[in-house]
């Protein structure tokens, strides 16, 4: 009997405890339902949530929220921990000031992945790029550079990207990230770095293909990306109103 309306809806699992959590984006609080359940209830009244992910290995709840930074919250005592990923203030290899990220995951080793535009580190202008942060806060650049080249086939730290909005990683450590505006997901293959297209085609909106190879199919402004336990990857594509799937892209090849 809850309302919803009017509210874009971001949804975590909490699987220690089999808990989903829902985030409101406009009206602002993150909601709770227990296993067995049909009730929500309030789990955080503020803020407003831009993204969430919950992070086993250490029992937390990563908020990116409209206040311009990603905070850690304990699952027990729903306090904020100290790891707090500002964007005005991250120190990582890609400077110090106005990097503002647009997506975030959980990679298999428990570590925050992060993809979005990056500013700084003695350069001028910015790039669009990805990095790693550990649980020990090392930062760690998984792709983008300043004057790249285009992304097929090139190194992804010597490679441009456009607009990044989705990133996830399979147990294997290969990358997927969104490009919203080429209408491309993009894979980074663990072993020799290099980035080829997974699906869709450059620059082009679509929505043809389905059940046939992901790399002649089309997309429409993917944004979230997720790997599922059993190595498929779902695709939220915004332009078509859609979840999309491609199976097995631990084992995909060019």
């Amino acid at each position: 009997e809850a309302s919803l309306y009017g509210d874009y809806v971001l949804i975590a699992l909490d699987t220690q405890r089999d808990q989903l959590l829902l985030g409101r984006s406009n009206t602002g609080g993150i909601l709770s339902m227990d296993p067995g359940s049909d009730r929500l209830e309030t789990w955080l009244e503020d803020p407003q949530v831009n993204d969430l992910r919950y992070q086993p290995s250490r029992d937390l709840l990563y908020v990116d929220d409209d206040r311009g930074y990603a905070q850690g919250f304990s699952m027990t005592s729903k306090t904020p921990v100290n790891q707090i990923f500002e964007q005005a203030t991250y120190s990582g290899p890609l400077g110090t000031s106005g990097n503002a990220w647009s997506a975030f995951n959980i990679d298999p080793d428990g570590a925050l992945i992060m993809c979005g535009r990056y500013i700084g580190g003695g350069n001028s202008g910015s790039f669009h790029g990805a990095t790693r942060t550990d649980n020990d806060g090392n930062h760690t650049l998984l792709a983008g550079t300043y004057d790249g080249s285009s992304p097929d086939g090139v190194l992804a730290t010597e490679a441009s990207f456009d607009d990044l909005n989705g990133i996830a990683m399979d147990a294997a450590g290969n990358l997927y990230l969104s490009e919203q505006d080429l209408h491309v997901v993009l894979r980074v293959d663990a072993e020799t770095g290099l980035v080829s297209t997974l699906m869709g085609t450059s620059g082009s909106a679509g929505k043809a293909g389905d059940f046939g190879p992901s790399d002649q199919a089309s997309l429409n402004t993917p944004r979230d990306l997720e790997v599922t336990a059993d190595g498929h990857l779902v695709i939220r594509e915004h332009g078509n109103r859609s979840i999309r799937m491609i199976w097995d892209v631990e084992n995909w090849e060019p």
